[in-house]
């Protein structure tokens, strides 16, 4: 999509070979079973026949949203689009087993390493905040069964934790860099 972000597009396996022409103002696929999406800042399959994806604005347009497509129906659902101009999703997930999902969100503007905010957000429109994250959160996922979700967050730069959103309680320090020997293991 040029400067507004990333396009994701649906492709069965068992489709022709296909062409994609950028030579024009809109891309085209030409030649496969293929459907274009929305902008994405990532996407995943919440079943073999749905798949859930999310999108942040950047500097050049866009919109912070996150959204459902049904593959049979080749049909995009909205679920949240934020009002502020300012919002990005840095990390969404959708919970196992549920009709809910976890987004990470924060500030586009200004500074390093800004807080960012869980929320727990359903596919009615509910939206429950979590907690805020004074580090820089890294991945996001849920437990098999969906009781915990959990997130990489960098401590500093030699150190990292894994904490679980639902209750803000780390789980889990480890050396990004390598251990070494007591006192300082991760220096």
């Amino acid at each position: 999509m040029g400067d507004t972000g990333d396009q994701a597009a649906v492709v069965s396996v068992s489709s022709p070979e296909l062409r994609v022409d950028r030579s024009g103002s809109a891309v085209q696929v030409t030649g496969g079973d293929v459907a274009l999406l929305n902008a994405v800042s990532g996407a995943e399959f919440r079943t073999d026949k749905e798949l859930f994806a999310w999108s942040s604005r950047s500097a050049f347009g866009g919109v912070t949203a996150t959204y459902v497509y049904d593959i049979a129906a080749k049909r995009s659902t909205g679920l949240f689009r934020s009002a502020a101009d300012d919002v990005l999703i840095t990390a969404a997930a959708w919970r196992p087993g549920a009709d809910q999902y976890a987004t990470v969100q924060r500030s586009a503007c200004c500074g390093v390493d800004l807080p960012q905010t869980a929320w727990l957000r359903g596919r009615d429109g509910s939206a429950r905040k979590l907690n805020d994250q004074p580090v820089v959160v890294g991945e996001t996922w849920w437990s098999r069964d969906g009781s915990r979700l959990f997130a990489r967050e960098g401590a500093d730069d030699s150190t990292g934790v894994i904490v679980d959103l639902l209750t803000g309680r780390g789980v889990v320090t480890f050396c990004l860099r390598g251990g070494g020997p007591p006192p300082a293991p991760c220096s």
